[in-house]
Order: C-alpha cells, then structure tokens, then sequence
C-alpha cells in the first residue's frame, strides 16, 4: 500500500466544535432503540434523497447475479477489518434502509436502482485507479483485498463530498451524517456493490 493509501485510511472528521476529529468513522454506529426508530430513518432518507438528485447518469439495465455466501465470509475474503463490525452490525438497521429505498422507489420509479449503480461505478473507479497505481502488476482480486478498508473510506469519503457541496444538503449534524452513509457503505457491501463476492 502507497503512504498516499495509508495516510487516507485515517480519517479526518470536520466538525464544530462539539465533534471528537480524528476518531475512527466506522465506531459511529449505534445500537440505540429510540434512536434507531425514531431519528435515524429520517436522517437517513434525507441524505438518500439528497444524494440521488444529484445523479444525472441512465440506470443500467443488467443486474449482475450474486452468489449466496455468509457476510463473515464476504468480510474475510475481501481481507476487511476497520469495517468488520458495523457490517456484522448491519441486521439492526436493514430494515431501515430497505424501506427508504422503497418509499425512494414510489417516488421516483428506478432511483434505487440509479443510485446503488453509481455506488458500484464509484467502487470500480477506485479500484482501477489502484490497479492503475501498481502498473497493473498485482492481482486484481489482490489488490482489493489489499486495499478493502481504503476503498470503503473513499466510497464513503466521495458520499460524504457530494452531499455537503449539495445545493439542498440541510444543516444534519455531522455525527448522524456519517452514521447515515456508513449504513450506506454497509448496505452496498452486503449487496455485492462494493468488493468482490468469495470465491469458492
């Protein structure tokens, strides 16, 4: 991994004041009820929301099959470790999203669809600037593996990039903006958006 990889793997939180800077994002997921029932989803539907007008791009019209496989196992081959947890955490807020993604749906016929592709495009962006950055001499699936928690940081630092420099982005405190888009980041590995499926 380049120094430039690892400098970036430790992340800076911006904040105003009230915020810790400089702790690790993926500790920012909480396990609270109220919380979880009753200002998560909200948050999280606004930042969906926000973040899917933005995009100008036509969906794609072939969806790529996934194989059956345990998250552990997913999170084991992909060599994912700062993430491990909140992915392991993701049961107690997949509800959450799937039916934001739905209401999403209802609104905006295919906007599921539109926005977890531009996830995907994001994540093979990343990827082939690494492969890239080594010349094309390692393994494709190497790369990733040696990379995984790089990748996820970028996927969730360029959702975090476009949804401040949005015209309508309101004024969510930055704690729950970042718990929203690390449920994002979850949500997209656990459906084979981000990383790659084991191999048997």
């Amino acid at each position: 991994m380049t120094n430039k990889m690892a400098d970036s793997l430790a992340f800076k939180a911006e904040g105003d004041g009230n915020q810790q800077a400089g702790r690790d994002i993926t500790t920012n997921i909480t396990n609270n009820y109220e919380y979880l029932s009753t200002k998560l989803p909200s948050r999280l539907a606004e930042v969906i929301f926000v973040l899917e007008k933005q995009l100008d791009t036509p969906i794609n019209s072939t969806f790529p099959k996934t194989k059956k496989y345990e998250i552990d196992e997913k999170i084991s081959y992909n060599n994912v470790i700062k993430y491990q947890t909140p992915i392991q955490d993701y049961g107690n807020y997949s509800f959450i999203i799937e039916n934001i993604y739905e209401d999403l749906d209802n609104h905006r016929p295919n906007s599921k669809k539109r926005f977890l592709d531009s996830i995907n495009r994001r994540y093979g962006l990343i990827v082939g600037q690494l492969l890239k950055d080594t010349n094309n001499q390692i393994d494709r699936v190497k790369v990733i593996q040696q990379n995984s928690d790089y990748i996820l940081d970028t996927v969730f630092g360029e959702l975090k990039k476009n949804y401040l420099e949005s015209d309508n982005s309101s004024k969510i405190m930055l704690e729950d903006l970042e718990t929203c888009l690390i449920i994002i980041v979850c949500h997209s590995f656990i459906i084979c958006k981000i990383l790659e499926e084991p191999q048997k």
